[in-house]
């Protein structure tokens, strides 16, 4: 995803479709979302902090031509 990210950000836009699944906690697929013609347009790395126990996450932006929900009660 980050090398599809830095493409973009020098204008080498690549559309992809793909698919971003929720697992529960026994690992078990909940819902799925499939997303098509997409392209990424923001990514936000983690804030770290050596003094804190919390968990690392990062936020990735997609911009999309449609977007599709199979599974899951979510």
């Amino acid at each position: 995803m980050w090398t599809w990210y830095e493409a973009a950000t020098k204008g080498q836009i690549k559309r992809k479709n793909g698919t971003i699944s929720l697992q529960d906690a026994q690992g078990q697929l909940g819902a799925s979302w499939n997303f098509f013609n997409a392209w990424p347009v923001e990514w936000q790395g983690p804030a770290l902090d050596a003094a804190q126990s919390l968990v690392a996450t990062q936020r990735f932006v997609l911009v999309h031509e449609g977007i599709t929900k199979s599974g899951g009660d979510r």
